[in-house]
């Protein structure tokens, strides 16, 4: 009943009162002034006394537009008899209007109080259109108005408890609104945004002392305000009125999604029926302002701090704190499959490819929702974005609960969620049911057997209606497979990676005006330093540039990463003096002691109180006055630190992985620890290596890790020769007998039946690997192909990074190895069981995303399946092993007979220059294809990436050098009748494929939608 939910709102703490006119009017017992019209014509007594100017006929002008429009229901005619009166007095100078505000309004004293304390014991924020302090006196409250948008965003968030006046308060003359510009300026303003956010679609409007009269323009105005800002708002808001007023509000608000309320017959009925909407003090907890306290909205202000707390687009933000989330982060872009998969489904005919996700239909689905990304992906906060958008629809109370902090024993995800919604406010009693949450659960290692066990049958008890779980890019299956063993089917997404667009939109949220320069001036830099496209890359660039500064030459992710640390450390402040304060490098000395503690302990968070401890030991050391806590408080200030549940802990995990490389620079026995087990810390060894740069004792010492797969025979298809037939009889004619589109003659098993990609985004192509974190689990528990992985990225990062090793015996020999390993997990994972039942899992992905008939869809997965393991690989060569500065020797190791006669080898080399810039770049790939031309995967993967370079290409030679090494590989598959029909066949390739590119730098390839500009294709 809407009874029923006005109370609940009330109770919930969901409720915000709007108190109107009829407030001042009933308790002050209709006093002069009380009303607004009143206050007008009081304006016009005091223009006569006091201004000669203002003659009988500007009177009647002020009488005649209070006369329209309380008698044609027009606000614009009242507001502009204020306007007339306001704007005439205000010409008497600012003492006149001031004293006029102060003889009115500020006169005006409380004659009954029932209806302010019925008002103010429903424990809800209060805001009024009045310009009196009339509740104030009563409530023995303070003012706040319009034009304190952190004082207003303070009083919403329940945080405070006075009273805040939408149009100004008589004690400020500035902040009273009564002309049509003043009511502009509050339109405008700040304030009315942080309204606009606090309340949302998740708190209800309580309008009361508004009757069915128009005598009171405020409402108008502030009527108008919530049909333009809550049109579909999913909370129901409400007006009070008398019985005799409820069938006209009835039909005025038919639209609006306020609901009419009846409290009586008379005025007097008001107070007896709001004090029986007083929730009892035992059901609703109440705050230190004696406010009910709205646990839903505490929670969502909970994990928007947290956003604001590690936001790095928001840093240089002065009013970071009064910021909404959506200023901080852009929307999420989420694909149904993992960003190789959806790479190559979408280099297939528009037909073949499947949609992008829907985050309105995701955001409503119902059950478990599996959400997988890269390390700096942006996964964390997806999740946030997530929860709290549902939360907000629904009014749900959303809760984030970490998997690494899940204790021992039965129920953990539920023991876990009890706690988080308790330490909120909401007093849930052990046998308590569990309220409407929004439930996350972040870092879910499914390798962690018993803990995941038990998670999982505590997540499949029927108790949670909607969980959303965050989990590393390639553990995904393994923890789909638990819920499927449980018998519980999940959906599965994974976080897109960026483009151009999306760079575009968060630059945007930096600067505005020069979002498109910033972009591109990222985009520069990712393409020319070969850095991965995640957001916390992008983040960093975008921060160093906008600040003015230049990106150090060689950026490397870590270096670009030092270098924003430093900034936030004060590195190259004017105010940055070592003699009188501790300065950035000095700051860094304490953070490289303090991440080895992290280290030494392997915890990822520590008790303040040994922190502090920590600290006071390296000052002890270094014999600084300063203190323990003034360094914590002000690494904290810096958001370097933080402080959470007591326990410290880097913001961001890179930053601790970057301090505790830096300490291993200067301590050989963390190193040595962190050497012993290399896959365990391999985000740091990573950024070690950067920062020493010729440490080759490292580089030997991980060496040794890839012998453990050196030995093994593959049976994988991807090196064998590839299929060759008989030329089609159309593909030997003359071009001047056809007009066949070649593309789509070729054999099934080639790539040329496949459109471009959709898209000209010129980040599309480019793709970058990223570092792992710790792990929950043993390396040993790993699967056999994710353990490769991790040692190859890891050899393969030292290498690409120690490039001022001179040992270039070791450099070859390492590269060697490397470039091999690579190759051949691509037969590792075609013959992967774990990897071959992720074949199934992608036909059940696409299946729920599109209507794919059975036959395309057969096809479809046996080609993403045989291209796939490349792609994995292409892109970890990319991300973990390509430089410049690898050419030489990497000349020198292709001159080599016994390498370049492996097939494996030769195909890593070949992803190895497809994905550098130098100018020799093409030369070498010519030579390796040519030589491996017969070779299924140099036909089928390799020739589409090469393709793609073809299309990118705007240098006209290296197009007509591209171009002819893709025919000759093509011509490769067919068996022709005569050497005329051989030339022939070239022609109608040579044409067909240039016909692609002038389609493609046309835009005539199919667009996918305006959504799918937002993806990576």
């Amino acid at each position: 009943m809407m009874l029923d939910r006005l109370k609940s709102a009330i109770s919930d703490g969901k409720a915000v009162v709007v108190a109107g006119a009829g407030v001042a009017i009933s308790s002050t017992e209709n006093a002069e002034s009380a009303g607004w019209i009143s206050l007008i014509e009081n304006g016009v007594g005091y223009l006569r006394i006091h201004d000669p100017n203002f003659v009988d006929e500007r009177a009647a002008a002020v009488a005649s537009a209070i006369k329209l429009g309380t008698e044609g229901g027009s606000a614009d005619d009242l507001i502009s008899a204020a306007g007339l009166v306001a704007n005439r007095i205000k010409k008497l100078g600012d003492q006149a209007y001031a004293s006029w505000l102060r003889q009115t309004i500020g006169a005006l004293v409380c004659v009954n109080d029932d209806l302010i304390l019925a008002i103010l014991n429903l424990g809800a924020p209060v805001l009024t259109t009045n310009y009196d302090t009339l509740i104030e006196s009563v409530g023995d409250r303070t003012s706040v108005d319009w034009t304190e948008q952190f004082g207003l965003q303070s009083l919403l968030n329940r945080d405070s408890n006075s009273i805040g006046h939408l149009h100004g308060v008589w004690s400020k003359p500035e902040s009273v609104v009564l002309s049509e510009a003043d009511y502009q300026r509050v339109l405008g303003s700040p304030s009315l945004q942080a309204m606009q956010h606090a309340v949302s679609a998740i708190q209800s409007l309580i309008y009361v002392g508004f009757g069915a009269s128009m005598d009171d323009p405020n409402f108008s105005s502030l009527l108008e305000w919530h049909r333009a800002t809550f049109p579909n708002s999913a909370a129901q808001h409400f007006r009070l009125c008398r019985s005799e007023e409820y069938e006209v509000l009835s039909r005025l608000h038919a639209n609006d999604n306020i609901e009419v309320v009846e409290y009586g017959d008379k005025h007097a009925d008001l107070p007896r029926f709001l004090e029986s909407l007083r929730p009892a003090d035992s059901d609703s907890p109440t705050s230190d302002h004696g406010l009910v306290r709205n646990v839903a909205q505490e929670a969502r202000t909970s994990i928007e701090e947290e956003i604001r707390r590690v936001t790095i687009i928001g840093e240089k933000f002065d009013d970071l704190s009064a910021r909404p989330y959506s200023d901080l982060v852009i929307e999420p872009a989420l694909i149904p499959l993992r960003h190789d998969q959806w790479r190559v489904m979408h280099s297939k005919p528009e037909s073949e490819r499947v949609a992008p996700v829907d985050l309105e239909v995701e955001l409503d689905r119902e059950g478990i929702t599996i959400i997988a990304g890269e390390e700096n992906s942006g996964l964390s906060t997806t999740l946030q974005w997530f929860i709290l958008k549902r939360g907000e629809r629904r009014g749900t109370i959303p809760v984030t609960v970490r998997f690494p902090l899940l204790t021992a024993g039965s129920r953990p995800v539920e023991r876990a969620l009890r706690k988080e919604v308790r330490s909120q406010g909401f007093n849930l009693k052990p046998t308590d049911p569990i309220p409407a949450v929004e439930l996350m659960i972040d870092d879910f290692a499914p390798f962690a057997a018993r803990l995941v066990d038990r998670a999982v049958a505590d997540l499949t008890s029927g108790q949670y209606s909607r969980v959303v779980i965050g989990c590393k890019e390639g553990e995904e299956e393994e923890l789909r497979e638990r819920f499927q063993n449980a018998g519980v089917e999940t959906r599965l997404l994974y976080v897109g990676r960026f483009n151009r667009g999306r760079v575009v939109k968060l630059a945007s949220l930096i600067s505005p005006m020069r979002s498109e320069v910033l972009a591109a001036s990222v985009i520069t830099i990712l393409k020319a330093e070969g850095l991965p496209r995640t957001p916390f890359t992008i983040a960093l660039l975008m921060q160093i540039l906008f600040q003015g500064q230049s990106v150090v030459a060689n950026a490397s992710p870590t270096t670009i990463l030092d270098q924003y640390v430093s900034l936030l450390l004060g590195r190259g402040s004017e105010h940055e003096d070592s003699r009188f304060a501790i300065d950035s490098v000095q700051y860094e000395a304490i953070l490289a002691h303090v991440a080895s503690r992290f280290v030494s302990m392997k915890s990822a968070a520590l008790p303040e109180p040994e922190v502090l401890t920590t600290l006071q030991t390296f000052l002890g050391q270094v014999d600084w006055p300063d203190t323990p806590r003034s360094v914590l408080d002000s690494l904290m200030a810096r958001k370097v630190l933080s402080l959470r549940e007591g326990n410290v802990r880097f913001t961001h995990a890179s930053y601790l992985y970057l301090f505790a490389a830096k300490s291993g620079l200067k301590d050989s026995q963390l190193l040595t620890t962190m050497v012993e087990r290399p896959l365990y810390f391999s985000p740091i060894l990573k950024n070690y290596s950067a920062l020493a740069r010729s440490d080759a004792q490292l580089l030997e010492s991980l060496v040794p890790l890839l012998s453990e797969w050196e030995n093994r025979s593959y049976r994988g298809r991807a090196y064998q020769d590839t299929l060759v037939i008989d030329a089609p009889e159309e593909l030997e004619k003359s071009v001047l007998e056809t007009d066949v589109p070649v593309l789509e003659t070729a054999p099934k098993d080639t790539s040329t039946d496949r459109e471009a990609p959709s898209t000209d985004d010129e980040l599309d192509s480019f793709d970058a690997e990223v570092n792992e974190p710790f792990s929950l689990v043993s390396e040993r528990e790993l699967p056999d192909f994710v353990r490769y992985t991790l040692v190859l990225s890891l050899v393969s990062t030292v290498l690409r990074d120690s490039d001022q090793i001179t040992d270039l015996s070791l450099k070859k020999q390492t590269l060697a190895s490397v470039l091999s390993g690579w190759g051949n997990l691509v037969n590792m994972l075609e013959e992967s069981d774990l990897f071959q039942e992720m074949a199934e899992a992608i036909k059940e992905q696409i299946s729920n995303v599109a209507e794919v008939d059975p036959e395309i869809m057969s096809s479809l997965i046996s080609d993403l399946m045989r291209e796939m393991p490349a792609a994995v690989t292409y892109g970890g060569v990319a991300g973990n092993l390509s430089s410049r500065k690898l050419l030489l020797t990497l000349g020198r190791l292709v001159d080599d007979d016994e390498f370049s006669s492996d097939r494996p080898s030769m195909a890593a080399t070949a992803m190895f220059y497809l994905t550098t810039t130098d100018p020799g770049w093409l030369a070498s790939v010519k030579a390796i294809f040519l030589a491996n031309v017969g070779v299924q995967l140099f036909s089928e993967f390799l020739w589409m990436m090469l393709f793609m370079r073809y299309l990118e290409s705007s240098n006209a030679m290296e197009s007509q050098e591209i171009l002819d090494v893709l025919v000759e590989v093509r011509l490769h598959h067919y068996n022709f009748s005569n050497r005329a029909a051989r030339g022939n066949g070239k022609s109608q390739l040579t044409r067909s494929i240039s016909q692609a590119k002038l389609r493609y730098l046309s835009g005539g390839f199919e667009d996918s939608g305006e959504s799918q500009e937002e993806l990576d294709d």
